[in-house]
């Protein structure tokens, strides 16, 4: 695709706009293809680092303007080998520390769980047979297992909070290894 036939998709998918916000932004991007043109770069090159037109129109639509700040900020290459490095390196004990431990916690959470909900049960039927169905002791262990229950369930939302961390870590690094990630700069 040529930067000509860019604009025109991007006009063509910006229909339903006002006049003036259509131009404004028509605006932008030829400004913008005048600038990353002037730092070296071809026009293929510049629509590879864009959304196409039809997502850049959908997103003006829906009052989210494009950052061409974030695409101008340059290649993957811009950003200097030692800083991923260096990123990458503060990123080790949080992966050798952090995501274990909050693993064994969730475990262990998980385990003091299943305790509460064996005593709050125990209680319960202790206080249906043995306390002649005293109420009190009835709603006592009722409240306990509820009150397990929604612990439980707390517990089982950090262990797989601690799962997709630990699951998409190993992916993180890779990013900020490789650049990919916008945050390192």
């Amino acid at each position: 695709m040529t930067q000509s036939q860019f604009m025109y998709e991007l006009m063509k998918e910006l229909d339903g706009m006002s006049d003036e916000k259509k131009y404004d932004i028509m605006n932008d991007y030829t400004g913008f293809f005048s600038e990353q043109t002037d730092n070296g770069r071809s026009p293929e090159e510049i629509i590879s680092m864009l959304h196409s037109p039809k997502e850049i129109a959908e997103s003006y639509k829906k009052g989210k303007p494009v950052e061409l700040d974030v695409f101008a900020s340059g290649s993957e290459d811009d950003t200097p080998a030692y800083k991923r490095v260096v990123k990458f390196i503060l990123l080790i004990p949080c992966a050798l520390v952090i995501v274990p431990l909050s693993a064994l916690a969730g475990a262990l959470l998980v385990a003091l769980s299943v305790v509460l909900c064996v005593a709050g049960v125990a209680v319960s039927v202790y206080s249906f047979f043995a306390s002649s169905l005293s109420f009190g002791f009835i709603i006592i262990g009722i409240g306990g297992i509820l009150f397990t229950f929604s612990f439980v369930m707390l517990c089982v939302s950090f262990i797989q909070l601690t799962a997709k961390m630990v699951k998409s870590f190993p992916n993180y690094m890779g990013r900020v290894l490789n650049n990919t990630d916008r945050s390192v700069k």
